[in-house]
C-alpha cells in the first residue's frame, strides 16, 4: 500500500506539472495567457495524462518504451517544474483558498474509500485478460520497438491498445514482479472529481444532481474496484468515459480561455479513448451530437488536429503489429506486407470476441450465426448479478429519453441519446459488459437520478433526506462486497507496504526458427519473458535474424 502511495504521488505530480506546463503554452499560442478561470487538479492532470498517452504512442513506433524513457521525461517534467514554479505555487495556493469544508462523517467517507483502492491495488491482479496478454503486450512494449507482424505469434497482440503504451512508461518492476498503478491512480482522480461535485450539488440542495453524482460513485466503486490493479484498457476507457460525460454536463462555450481548454480536453478525452479501446468509436459521434450547436469553424479544426495525434500512432502500429489498418477487422485491407495475419485468422479471431462476448461457453462459430432471438436470453442469464440491474435500468432509460423530450430537457436528453447510441452499438457489436462499463454506469445514474426528480414531489428537505438514505444503503452494500480487499491487506502485513506479486507459471520452451515459451497448464503467461504465448505454433518465423524484425507466416504447403 505504501509503495503504491509513493508511486501515485510521483506519478500525478509528473503528469500534473506536464499538464500545466501544456495548458500554460496552448493559452500564450492563443493569447488568452492571462484569462482568471482556475482549472481543477483533475484537468490538469488529464491533460498532462493524455499528451505523455500521445507521445509515447508516436515514440513507441521507434524505441521501447521503458526505463530510460522514464528517467528522461522525469528529466524534462523536473526542467518545465523549474520554469513554471512561480505559476505552480500560486496555483497550489490559490486551489488552497479555494479548499472544500468537509465534515467529519465526510473525512471518514474520503478516507475508507482511499483505503479500499489502495488494498485493491495492492492486491494480486485476477482479471484473466491481463494475464493471457495485457502484461505480455505491455512487457514487449517496453523491451522492443513495434514489432511487424507480432499478432502473428498470438492474435491479441495484435489488438493494438495505445493504454498499454503509456502502461509501458508506468510499470514499475518489484522483486521480479511488476507493479501497474496507472488505472488506480486515474480512478482516485476520477473519485475526487465525482465527491467535488456530489458536494457541490448537496450544497446548492441540487437533489437529483447530488442523486446522480452519487450513484456515479458507488457503482463505479463496486465495479471497478476488483480490477484496478491491473493495466486493462477497460478499466481506463471506463474512467475516461465517465469524466467525459461530467465535463460535458458542465461544459460552457465562454470568451475566455475555459471554453476552448474543456474543448481540447474533450477531444482528447474521446479520441484517446478511441485509441485505447476500438469500441468506443462512437464516443466521437456523441461529442458532435451533443455540441453540435457549438461548433465554429476553429473548433473543428481542433477536433481534426487531436483526431490526428491521437490516432495516427494507432493505425501505424496496427500496421506493424498486424498488416492491417484496423485489426481485427479484415474489410478495410490496404496494405500487402510479408508480416500481415491471414484473413482467416483474422476473421478467426473476430469471431472469437462476438462469440465470447454473448455465449461463451459456446462454439464461437455457431453463436455469430444465432438470430438475436437465440442468443439474448442465454447472454442475459450469464451476466453477473450487478451486470443485470445494469442492463435492465439502462433498457428502462429509453422510456426516460421520451420524457425528457416531452418535459423540453434537450440537454439532458442528449446525454441519454448518446449512451442509447452507444449502447445499441456495444449490443450489435460485441456485447460483454465490461467494453462499456463507462456508458453503462452512466445511463444507470442519470436514469435513476431523472425519473427520482420526475416523481418526487416532497419538499426539497425531504428529497435530501431521502437520497442520503438511498446513497447510505448502496455504501454499505459495496463495503460488505468489496470488504476483502482491506481484510485481505491487514492479515497480510507485506501487503501493507509492497503489492502481492503477479501469479507465476510453469513454462516449456519450444522452437521454429526462434525459442519461445508455453505454459504447461493454462494459457496464461503472466509475467513469464518473453516470447510466451498461450499456444504452440508451427508455421510462424522470424522475418530476420533478431526477434525485433517481427514474425510472418509460412502457409503449410510452402513448409512441406
Amino acid at each position: 500500500m505504501l509503495l503504491i502511495l509513493f508511486l501515485w504521488l510521483f506519478i500525478f505530480s509528473g503528469i500534473f506539472v506536464l499538464g500545466f506546463s501544456v495548458v500554460k503554452a496552448t493559452r500564450i499560442l492563443t493569447n488568452k495567457n492571462k484569462a482568471k478561470d482556475l482549472p481543477g487538479f483533475d484537468q490538469y492532470y488529464f491533460f498532462g495524462f493524455l499528451s505523455v498517452a500521445a507521445l509515447t504512442g508516436i515514440i513507441s513506433v521507434f524505441i521501447p518504451i521503458g526505463v530510460e524513457t522514464l528517467y528522461s521525461g522525469s528529466l524534462l517534467i523536473l526542467v518545465l517544474f523549474f520554469i513554471n514554479i512561480k505559476d505552480i505555487k500560486e496555483y497550489v495556493n490559490e486551489l488552497v483558498k479555494r479548499k472544500i469544508q468537509l465534515r467529519s462523517a465526510e473525512i471518514v467517507f474520503l478516507s475508507i474509500i482511499l483505503i479500499f483502492i489502495l488494498t485493491a491495488a495492492a492486491n494480486k491482479i485476477t482479471l484473466y485478460d491481463s494475464g493471457l496478454y495485457h502484461i505480455q503486450s505491455i512487457k514487449w512494449i517496453r523491451s522492443y520497438p513495434v514489432v511487424p507482424g507480432l499478432g502473428n505469434i498470438h492474435a491479441r497482440f495484435a489488438l493494438n491498445s495505445m493504454f498499454f503504451v503509456v502502461s509501458g512508461l508506468f510499470t514499475f518492476p518489484m522483486k521480479g514482479s511488476n507493479i501497474f498503478p496507472i488505472n488506480s491512480l486515474c480512478f482516485v482522480v476520477l473519485f475526487f472529481k465525482l465527491y467535488s461535485h456530489f458536494h457541490t450539488e448537496l450544497t446548492n440542495g441540487v437533489a437529483w444532481k447530488t442523486l446522480f453524482y452519487g450513484l456515479l460513485i458507488l457503482i463505479s466503486l463496486l465495479v471497478l474496484l476488483p480490477d484496478l490493479n491491473s493495466p486493462s484498457p477497460d478499466i481506463i476507457c471506463s474512467i475516461l468515459i465517465i469524466y467525459l460525460f461530467v465535463i460535458i454536463i458542465n461544459y460552457q462555450v465562454k470568451s475566455d480561455s475555459k471554453g476552448s481548454f474543456q474543448f481540447i480536453l474533450i477531444n482528447m478525452l474521446a479520441f484517446s479513448c478511441i485509441s485505447f479501446k476500438l469500441s468506443s468509436i462512437l464516443i466521437v459521434l456523441s461529442i458532435l451530437l451533443i455540441l453540435v450547436n457549438r461548433f465554429p469553424v476553429k473548433q473543428l479544426l481542433i477536433a481534426v488536429i487531436v483526431a490526428a495525434l491521437f490516432l495516427s500512432s494507432f493505425f501505424i502500429r496496427n500496421y506493424y503489429l498486424s498488416g492491417y489498418l484496423i485489426y481485427p477487422f479484415p474489410a478495410i485491407d490496404i496494405f500487402n506486407v510479408d508480416w500481415k495475419i491471414p484473413v482467416e485468422n483474422v476473421n478467426a479471431m473476430k469471431l472469437e470476441i462476438e462469440g465470447w462476448a454473448k455465449i461463451y461457453n459456446l462454439p464461437y462459430n455457431e453463436v455469430v450465426d444465432m438470430k438475436i432471438t437465440d442468443w439474448l436470453l442465454p447472454w442475459f442469464k450469464l451476466l453477473n448479478p450487478v451486470s443485470k440491474v445494469l442492463v435492465i435500468i439502462n433498457f428502462i432509460s429509453v422510456f426516460s429519453f421520451f420524457i425528457m423530450l416531452f418535459k423540453r430537457d434537450f440537454f439532458v436528453a442528449k446525454l441519454q441519446l448518446v449512451v442509447l447510441l452507444n449502447l445499441c452499438f456495444w449490443f450489435v457489436m460485441s456485447p460483454d459488459p465490461r467494453f462499456v462499463y463507462g456508458f453503462l454506469f452512466i445511463g444507470f445514474s442519470l436514469t435513476l437520478s431523472y425519473f427520482f426528480k420526475m416523481i418526487c414531489g416532497f419538499s426539497l428537505k425531504n428529497q435530501l433526506r431521502f437520497i442520503k438514505i438511498v446513497l447510505a444503503g448502496f455504501f454499505i452494500i459495496v463495503f460488505l462486497r468489496r470488504i476483502g480487499f482491506p481484510l485481505e491487506a491487514f492479515s497480510n502485513p507485506g501487503l501493507l507496504i509492497i503489492p502481492d506479486k503477479i501469479e507465476t507459471v510453469k513454462i516449456k520452451q519450444y522452437t521454429t526458427n526462434f525459442d519461445y515459451f508455453v505454459p504447461e497448464s493454462s494459457d496464461q503467461c503472466y509475467d513469464t519473458k518473453i516470447p510466451c504465448l498461450p499456444y504452440v505454433i508451427d508455421n510462424v518465423y522470424m522475418r530476420g535474424k533478431e526477434i525485433k524484425e517481427g514474425f510472418k507466416v509460412i502457409p503449410y504447403n510452402i513448409l512441406n
